[in-house]
């Protein structure tokens, strides 16, 4: 499964681990590491991420409901506003 992320792509079957720290959802591939920064203090909005990467390091993904994400994370309380890529 591929998530689109402002244009970036993430073939999440190839993600090693997801991680939520403060406001940022950090998701680690075999290559790189993907920075997702949102323009929230929303508890609500880093729950739904922390929900989304638990689920994703389970191996759950027909469990993800990407709409509930997308209604989170891409709406006025939580916007990803920035992601950083970089090769490890």
């Amino acid at each position: 499964m591929i998530i689109t992320f402002n244009g970036t792509q993430i073939d999440v079957e190839k993600v090693l681990t997801f991680s939520v720290k403060e406001n940022n959802l950090i998701i680690h591939t075999p290559h790189d590491q993907y920075i997702i920064n949102f323009e929230t203090n929303s508890k609500e909005v880093m729950n739904t991420v922390a929900e989304y990467a638990h689920l994703c390091c389970r191996n759950n993904f027909d469990n993800i409901d990407l709409d509930k994400i997308t209604k989170w994370l891409f709406t006025k309380k939580g916007k990803a506003i920035s992601i950083n890529q970089r090769s490890i």
